[in-house]
């Protein structure tokens, strides 16, 4: 057996990259490799070392092993027990963090510009209230 061993895990590095909002171009200046190198990876047509798995889960702030072992159908499943009635670990919570993150994100930039355009309106209400004043008169 080598020292070199390969995942194959593109598709789940692709899934939690574009979860987090990240273009590929992001993530391969992050590696400091190629855009097509990083391409490679995720479509699991390029080799992709331990280091690099770490590197990759660091970026996407994940542990390497859920990187590994990423299922979106698992993580977003609310079943806790399969067919035959075993129990089942359910990773939902493992995930939370992640997704409450992401939605806290969302909710800041939603905040942001809601903001730019009250403050756009307010620019636009002082303007036109200066036409009305010039048009009638200071009252």
């Amino acid at each position: 057996m080598s020292g070199n061993t390969t995942f194959e895990i593109g598709g789940n590095i692709k899934k939690l990259r574009e979860f987090r909002g990240y273009s590929q171009e992001f993530m391969a200046n992050e590696l400091d490799i190629s855009q097509k190198t990083y391409s490679n990876i995720e479509n699991d047509t390029g080799k992709v070392s331990k280091e690099q798995i770490e590197n990759i889960a660091g970026i996407l702030e994940i542990d390497p092993i859920l990187l590994l072992s990423f299922d979106d159908k698992v993580i977003f499943q609310n079943e806790n027990c399969n067919q035959a009635g075993m129990f089942k670990v359910n990773t939902y919570n493992e995930s939370s963090g992640i997704e409450r993150e992401l939605f806290e994100k969302r909710i800041e930039e939603q905040k942001e510009l809601f903001e730019k355009i009250v403050a756009e309106l307010k620019e636009e209400v002082t303007f036109l209230r200066s036409l009305i004043k010039q048009q009638y008169g200071e009252k």
